[in-house]
């Protein structure tokens, strides 16, 4: 059967704004981490194989769009729900792996293209480390979930095994939504006078040309964009968190948009950007509609800020407050409608704001009863912003993942601004008052090292000899090295020392001699590099003249100085 035979046999779907935000992404690159996202997580639990892969093939069954592939006709893009598709499931023996050798075959998992025209969306890889130690990788391509679904998948698989493994029945929540729902919702708005006004709100509210957020690169960027990326977890303790919470609750405000506003001003200190854009990712709970649906409900709302360095912490916070209540009528509006709408131009940026914030509460991230598992950090992930806050309260701690693109940002930069994050923090939790640009973000550490370390530049210097002399004895061994340089021009040691005894010559014979005083009035040149070894060689003291001064002074400096001999 000819496959447009067997896809008229099946239901044809429209796809969402971001769902074609993918599908580009995937005929763009298919090859690397630019339209997928990964979760994985161990198990430090002996595992039965077949009930594992039992279970992954119940929740391709339960999940429609787990079975979905894709197709463009009539200029658009499509999706078509299959019956029957076998779970992509591998187990791969890596019990004699170093560290290194797993994670470079994380990645090559997580990298694998997926061929969205014929073979799904979804696979799993299970990579034993021993008898009771397991990695459990989940890939999805990002054109059906997002990061919450996966971690649905994740808690849907445990709870499905466990009770497969204790030979109970299980009765999953019915989903009475799905993805297509979505789908629906998000046309139906666009194309009414609500969605309209959306998008106007929008255009109006970005029409300036928008400011680009630099930061600190330690390398070339990519004329093109890319989304490699990888992500650093730090914890904020416990007191520092109930703070935050005591600060949220004296100032009337939720304690994501002190950390919102933590995270903006961190971004001022570091680029000097008055005009913060930051993306607010969007959470699952803003889809009341949809509780369980597996889909790539992501989407990001644009909240822009003004700040100023006299400007106190808790008015900013205020203003961040009130922008966040603003917008939120307007977070429907899909980002990705928005981005293509813009028609930026420069391509080597995150389109519009180039970092993002989120914010996930959860009792727990997984809810296992007998499996013992926990969160697995992957060396490399798909990122969309060149730096994102990721902040995960759970009951008992405050996460905060670090992501960042890594052909933009170093690691070495991104922990010093995850410390520098939390130092910030701290202060503001102190003395939240405090104007933006007098707020504490270095460390002791830092204090120390830039304070006392960095200024502790004693050093012995040769007794009995003077500058020239020293610098005579360096002539003889390296006279072939650039001793100056200025603009385009340079001279070796033996150059400039051939030169400065010229000069030394000259000033001799016109009278220059210990205790004579010579004035120089030389704008920064090799010149005056020159003329002042010159001087020196002759016996004399050189007096710097600064040639912008008034000639009155000049004339009186000279006079002053006694100076015999002007060079000019």
């Amino acid at each position: 059967m000819e496959r447009n035979q067997v896809l008229s046999t099946l239901r044809s779907l429209s796809t969402s704004h971001i769902q074609q935000a993918n599908w580009f992404l995937y005929k763009f690159n298919s090859q690397g981490l630019t339209d997928k996202i990964s979760l994985a997580v161990r198990i430090k639990s002996p595992l039965d194989i077949q009930a594992v892969k039992n279970t992954l093939q119940v929740l391709t069954e339960r999940y429609s769009i787990l079975r979905s592939i894709y197709y463009e006709q009539d200029g658009k893009i499509v999706q078509t729900i299959k019956e029957n598709v076998d779970i992509n499931f591998e187990q791969i023996s890596s019990s004699s792996w170093s560290n290194e050798e797993l994670e470079g075959q994380l990645c090559d998992s997580i990298k694998r293209p997926f061929n969205l025209e014929n073979s799904g969306v979804f696979r799993a890889c299970l990579f034993k480390r021993s008898v009771t130690e397991n990695i459990l990788l989940l890939t999805v391509h990002q054109i059906a979930g997002d990061w919450e679904s996966l971690l649905i998948l994740v808690n849907e698989f445990v709870a499905l095994y466990e009770s497969k493994i204790n030979d109970e029945f299980l009765d999953l929540p019915i989903v009475n939504q799905s993805y297509e729902d979505y789908i629906q919702k998000e046309l139906d708005l666009l194309n009414s006078s609500e969605g309209k006004q959306l998008g106007d709100y929008w255009q109006q509210n970005l029409a300036d040309e928008l400011p680009v957020l630099e930061l600190p690169t330690n390398s070339p960027r990519p004329t093109i964009r890319t989304y490699n990326g990888k992500s650093i977890r730090r914890t904020i303790n416990l007191q520092l968190s109930q703070q935050i919470q005591q600060l949220a609750k004296t100032e009337a405000v939720k304690i994501e948009e002190i950390l919102l506003a933590v995270f903006k001003v961190l971004l001022y200190r570091y680029t000097g950007e008055e005009d913060l854009l930051v993306g607010l990712l969007k959470k699952r709970e803003n889809q009341p509609l949809f509780p369980g649906v597996i889909g790539n409900f992501t989407n990001v709302t644009v909240i822009r800020d003004s700040i100023s360095g006299n400007l106190k912490f808790t008015d900013f916070l205020t203003q961040v407050s009130k922008t966040v209540f603003e917008t939120e009528s307007y977070k429907d509006y899909p980002f990705a409608l928005l981005v293509q709408e813009r028609k930026l131009s420069n391509l080597s940026y995150s389109p519009i704001c180039q970092a993002a914030f989120g914010y996930y509460k959860f009792d727990k991230l997984f809810n296992a009863k007998e499996l013992e598992l926990e969160y697995y950090q992957l060396p490399q992930q798909k990122v969309d912003f060149e730096l994102s806050l990721e902040a995960i309260h759970l009951e008992e701690s405050l996460l905060v993942d670090w992501k960042y693109n890594s052909d933009v940002l170093a690691a070495e930069t991104v922990s010093q601004i995850a410390e520098h994050f939390q130092n910030l923090l701290t202060a503001i939790v102190e003395n939240p008052q405090t104007e933006v640009d007098k707020l504490p973000i270095l460390s002791e550490r830092e204090k120390q090292q830039i304070l006392v370390e960095w200024n502790n530049t004693k050093t012995d210097y040769p007794q009995g000899k003077c500058i020239h002399e020293l610098f005579e004895e360096q002539v003889e061994k390296t006279p072939d090295g650039i001793a100056v340089i200025f603009e385009e021009k340079k001279l070796t040691y033996s150059e400039l020392n051939a030169k400065a005894n010229q000069l030394a010559q000259y000033l001799q014979k016109l009278g220059a001699k210990p205790e004579t005083h010579l004035g120089i009035c030389v704008e920064r040149s090799l010149e005056m590099v020159v003329g002042i070894l010159g001087i020196l060689k002759a016996g004399a003291a050189y007096v710097p003249l600064d040639s912008s001064y008034p000639s009155e002074r000049l004339a009186y400096m000279i006079s002053d100085a006694q100076v015999s001999v002007l060079l000019t």
